[in-house]
């Protein structure tokens, strides 16, 4: 083989060794051939200035002129230039992601290819020395889908510019298509996470901070890891087709762990039946209003120290925290040890789901899991969703109204159920399904189906006949224990290393107010500046250091919030950065902090004492 893929595939092994071993046929196949194996339907052949160029079924891959200066412009666009990764879909002989090492040394470089031959066949042609040797270097070689958006999603999807050119991905289209669109769903669902952090985050963080006195009363879902290895998890979403198993419910609780969404709870209390776990895990408000007024004096209530207050005051056999998602219950457990972390898909059953998990059930079955609108209902009846609608009703306004209202909030999209017949969904529940699908993908050890036929089709999740499972024999139950408090942490003395750290980063962000206000007495003063600038950088690098930044970001204004402050002060996207807007920038950055910091010492005071 030629000396350049030798070069290639030694520096390759080098630099990712658990890549090379998991590819290491079809690298020998590449390294028996006397002369270059070429690519299905590609020919390679020389470029006008020497260098080597490609098609694939007529296509070209690269300039027949000169490739590489047609890769050089191709990586000198303000996207790349401002974000911290590319991310390159295919790549064909490799001119993009070399030019995009040699320039952007200290940016993180991402390589995607479904099929290793490609990237063999890429090595035959061209010195991938720099890629190999920049510092920041991940190759997702022969990737499944899951793995590739856990690797994108860890790095921020935000913070990613993402090449894809068709000409590089016609090869696998279907593989690269499906990728696209998880990018994009994932995109939505950070969107979704961020404006709901702007408009909730003073809230959730109020919650934690009420709620923090039953820290000590409380024990975790640590207690119970694993508890019920191997039994059979039912677990009862709040979809119309729940109505068509309720009559059972007593039969499915001896068969198996019976766990409820807060949103299902009215509709099988009604049936009868106290389910063995109830998951409510959202701090708003709304949420708390689905158990209000109801007890479950055998039941075990799932939440977390952010829900609304009044959840702790529901009358059930214990109530166990599993770890916040927001970052004031974080906080606390750095002091008390991690709760439990269970998964959030912006749907209660996703956390059902996880739960189930987390007890150890080995097969999960849903009921009402419908994620869209079968026989156009929205929810169970009897759920707290068909009751507040009939309570609202009016001669006006009646209650199939409020339902028809539901069904058109949002953008509607036609997807099939178990019966291979067409339903109606929407762009929001296609997100959760979304999410189930790819957890089931990533955890095949555990079976998940659904007992209700009209339900949306999730891949990973098969129809299973309610009848089949009422008659089959399972795994017995065990009986839940009951157990105490935790008491290894005072919550005062959270607050009071809470109130320290809010009080020591108040008086760093007042420091950056005052250097911010000295930027217009040294406008022709360069070293002044840097001088300045390198005391902002120490203060801002001391606040992301913080124990407390998370917490910090409940209190702190959104994206938006600070682009429109921007704007109003002359200084938005469109305006000349010089040194003075990037210092008034600043400035209006650590105003909003200090207020926000103000507020959660505030808080932190009145619930405190």
């Amino acid at each position: 083989m030629n000396s350049i893929f030798s070069k290639n595939i030694e520096n390759f092994k080098l630099r990712l060794p658990h890549l090379y071993a998991a590819h290491e046929k079809s690298i020998l196949y590449y390294s028996s051939s006397e002369t270059p194996v070429e690519y299905d339907n590609c020919l390679t052949t020389a470029s006008r200035s020497g260098k080597p160029t490609a098609t694939e079924n007529g296509i070209l891959l690269h300039s027949l002129y000169n490739p590489e200066s047609e890769a050089l412009k191709s990586i000198q666009t303000k996207d790349i230039q401002d974000l911290e990764a590319v991310v390159f879909s295919g790549f064909g002989l490799g001119y993009g992601p070399i030019a995009y090492a040699c320039n952007y040394p200290q940016k993180t470089l991402i390589l995607v290819e479904p099929d290793i031959n490609r990237v063999l066949w890429a090595f035959q042609h061209l010195d991938f020395t720099p890629l190999f040797s920049h510092s920041s270097l991940i190759c997702l070689f022969s990737a499944e889908l899951h793995d590739c958006i856990g690797v994108l999603e860890q790095i921020g999807l935000q913070n990613c510019c993402f090449m894809q050119q068709p000409h590089f991905t016609m090869h696998a289209q279907q593989y690269f298509s499906a990728l696209q669109e998880l990018i994009e769903r994932n995109k939505q669902k950070k969107e979704i996470n961020d404006n709901t952090l702007e408009r909730f985050g003073k809230l959730w963080l109020k919650n934690s901070i009420k709620n923090a006195r039953f820290i000590d009363k409380l024990n975790t879902i640590q207690c119970i890891k694993n508890f019920c290895s191997g039994e059979n998890a039912f677990i009862l979403a709040a979809g119309p087709t729940l109505s068509e198993v309720l009559p059972y419910l007593k039969q499915i609780q001896e068969k198996s762990v019976l766990i409820c969404v807060d949103t299902a709870l009215r509709s099988c209390l009604s049936a009868g039946v106290e389910p063995d776990f109830i998951i409510l895990v959202d701090p708003q408000y709304w949420n708390a209003r689905h158990i209000e007024g109801l007890r479950a004096l055998k039941s075990t209530l799932i939440t977390e120290i952010a829900a609304y207050p009044s959840v702790f005051r529901f009358e059930c056999r214990q109530i166990l925290l599993c770890s916040s998602l927001y970052p004031f219950g974080r906080y606390i457990e750095k002091y008390r040890g991690e709760y439990g972390k269970l998964s959030a898909g912006g749907s209660v059953a996703t956390t059902a789901w996880d739960f189930a998990q987390w007890l150890g059930c080995t097969q999960i079955f849903f009921a009402g899991l419908d994620l869209s609108y079968p026989d156009k209902k929205t929810h169970v009846k009897g759920s707290t969703f068909e009751e507040k609608a009939i309570r609202n009703s009016s001669r006006i306004t009646s209650a199939e109204s409020n339902s028809i209202q539901s069904l058109f909030s949002a953008p509607s999209k036609f997807e099939r159920n178990y019966e291979d017949k067409i339903v109606q969904t929407d762009s929001r529940m296609k997100l959760y399904a979304w999410w189930f699908e790819s957890k089931c993908a990533s955890n095949t050890d555990v079976k998940t189906f659904s007992v209700t036929k009209k339900s949306m089709k999730i891949p990973g999740i098969s129809y299973y006949p309610l009848d089949l499972f009422l008659t089959a024999s399972y795994k017995s139950k065990k009986e839940f224990p009951f157990f105490t408090g935790r008491k290894n942490e005072n919550p005062n003395n959270i607050f009071r290393n809470l109130l320290k750290s809010v009080h020591e980063a108040g008086l760093q962000v007042h420091e950056g107010i005052q250097i911010c206000s000295q930027a217009s007495k040294i406008l022709f003063e360069i070293d002044k500046q840097h001088e300045l600038l390198q005391k902002l950088r120490i203060i801002d690098q001391s606040i992301q250091s913080s124990d407390i930044k998370e917490t910090i970001s409940l209190v702190f204004p959104g994206k938006r919030k600070l682009d429109t402050l921007f704007d109003k002060a002359g200084l938005g996207k469109d305006s000349e950065k010089t040194f003075l807007a990037s210092v008034q920038q600043s400035k209006i950055i650590y105003s909003e902090l200090l207020n926000g910091l103000k507020l959660l010492q505030d808080l932190l005071t009145k619930y405190s004492e």
